[in-house]
């Protein structure tokens, strides 16, 4: 998405059509008797989970907003376009691994200790033209207006700039050092210029003798003939400091007040309603009315569903509170599931991925969690981000130091960090080296 921006074009329109494919097929249950993949997946990771590498996740709302935008540019540029075509074609497979070595190049990132702060974020969006005024300037109003017609929030851009300066930090040092000395290379070469043959004989060293012994003379001939052999190029000194979290641990610490906040804008602590729910997703209105009929005329939801086709794996869609419901049809309908009461069938109601026949098995409130119960997790969290944003202000004042003019000692002292220096690489050669030479 953030080239979109960048170029005005998306130069992977395919990648995106294929994308749609997936999430036609792990949503609607294409080729596998309706919604049984992605509950049971989603049952395996998290409610709303369809994969995890790590940290990081791709989630039903995830696949389900890239899809609208997805499917709107497509159908800017071929209205007629057929999503089975491309399902034929065998990529989906690549698709789904390309999304997973996404998700795991940020995760190990992550375990790595590599960050990408909102400060850098901020930097990459200012630099998108999409988001420039008249004045080559970053406009606030252009920023939200291209955001609303591409359909996407400003969390989930900011989310994909962070994934692509993850896979920036770990890609760049590995490509840039990706050579080998002309020495070796030139070996490997010449094995494809030519092929020889011949015949080896092992000659016992007692057989050869002792030589002569070299005079100082021939040592310094030796010597002189071979300077190459004997002589280091250069040496250096380097002198560098290391930062870690070690040095901003003072400032990462989390306060009460944060932590009550923390604690406060999470809904995943907070009491709240939870629903067992089933459904039956049809593409034509008629046939989920005459669904919901066939219930309400008292054929049992299940015994219907499996008259259609559907197995109990895909009509179940567990238990579930209605933001999490909302994720995976939405709003409209978890409002009609989650206003109707327990035994109740519901629908049919319209969402992107169809019609909604919504049964309420169950009803049941679940209790908040105590604070205490969940200090430590949020300590955790908090420190961590807070660790993360002192680095990386540490950083930027150590780049603005340095482009300033200040030296390295300077910089150090102000940042009050460690200086470690490395010894002089090379040794001198030993006399009896340069003999056995002249010898040999």
């Amino acid at each position: 998405m953030l080239t979109f921006f960048r170029r005005g074009i998306m130069a992977k329109v395919m990648l995106g059509v294929l994308f749609l494919s997936l999430v036609a097929i792990v949503i609607t249950g294409f080729g596998t008797g309706g919604m049984g993949g992605l509950g049971e997946l989603a049952g395996k990771l998290g409610s709303d989970t369809i994969a995890q590498a790590g940290g990081e996740k791709l989630t039903t709302e995830q696949v389900k907003d890239t899809m609208n935008r997805q499917l709107d540019r497509m159908r800017e540029q071929q209205p007629e376009i057929d999503m089975a075509a491309f399902l034929r074609r065998g990529a989906l497979e690549d698709i789904v691994d390309q999304m997973i070595d996404m998700a795991a190049a940020s995760a190990f990132g992550t375990k790595m200790g590599l960050a990408a702060t909102k400060r850098m974020i901020d930097a990459q969006i200012v630099k998108i033209p999409a988001f420039q005024g008249v004045t080559g300037q970053f406009d606030q109003n252009a920023f939200r207006a291209a955001l609303s017609n591409q359909k996407m929030t400003e969390a989930q851009l900011r989310d994909q700039i962070r994934s692509q300066l993850m896979q920036q930090q770990l890609v760049t040092p590995v490509a840039a050092s990706a050579a080998v000395p002309k020495s070796l290379a030139l070996q490997y070469a010449s094995l494809l210029l030519e092929t020889r043959s011949g015949i080896v004989g092992a000659v016992p060293t007692k057989a050869m003798g002792a030589g002569a012994e070299p005079s100082d003379a021939d040592v310094a001939a030796w010597y002189r003939q071979n300077i190459a052999r004997y002589t280091i190029p250069e040496r250096r000194v380097i002198r560098y400091a290391v930062f870690g979290a070690e040095n901003v641990a003072a400032q990462a610490k989390a306060t009460d007040a944060e932590i009550q906040a923390a604690y406060a804008r999470n809904p995943a602590y907070a009491a709240r309603e939870v629903r067992t729910l089933s459904q039956v997703v049809l593409s034509d209105q008629n046939a989920a009315r005459a669904f919901a009929q066939k219930v309400a005329s008292g054929t049992p939801f299940a015994q219907a569903a499996a008259q259609a086709g559907y197995a109990a794996a895909d009509i179940a869609v567990g238990d579930k509170t209605r933001e999490d419901y909302a994720r995976i049809s939405s709003p409209e309908v978890a409002a009609a599931a989650f206003g109707a009461a327990k035994g109740a069938t519901v629908g049919p109601v319209r969402s992107g991925l169809g019609w909604h026949v919504v049964k309420v098995e169950d009803v049941k409130t679940v209790g908040a969690k105590p604070l205490a119960s969940v200090r430590a997790e949020l300590v955790a969290a908090i420190e961590k981000d807070k660790a993360q944003q002192a680095l990386s202000d540490m950083a930027s004042r150590i780049d603005n130091a340095a482009g300033s003019g200040a030296s390295f000692a300077d910089i150090a002292k102000n940042q009050n960090l460690a200086v470690v220096e490395t010894p002089a690489d090379g040794q001198a050669e030993d006399i009896e080296l340069l003999r056995a030479g002249v010898k040999a």
